[in-house]
């Protein structure tokens, strides 16, 4: 992204609400989901701190990188919801709350 003609760019994780409130029916998915939230969260303070020519350090004016190369990070979280390879079975099972 940083090499684009127009540099930056925005990159979309798909993680899950699964991975904020686990459900005890499928922890490797909860897992899984929690694993990239995490990934997002670190990545994202990483394009805020870090330029070509490297880390910000305490006491220099201190600019935001993430802007300046136009790069953001995101994730969405979408809850469970009926589909061909979610069955409805798993769908009602999970609390009404979530």
């Amino acid at each position: 992204m940083r090499k684009n003609a127009t540099p930056g760019g925005k990159v979309v994780a798909t993680a899950s609400a699964a991975g904020i409130v686990p459900h005890e029916t499928y922890p490797e998915y909860d897992g899984a989901k929690a694993a990239v939230i995490n990934f997002v969260r670190a990545t994202a303070r990483i394009l805020k701190s870090v330029s070509y020519g490297g880390v910000r350090r305490r006491g220099r004016r201190l600019t935001n990188c993430a802007q300046k190369e136009n790069i953001s990070i995101n994730t969405i979280c979408p809850g469970i919801v009926h589909t061909s390879i979610i069955p409805q079975e798993m769908v009602d099972a999970v609390s009404e709350d979530w």
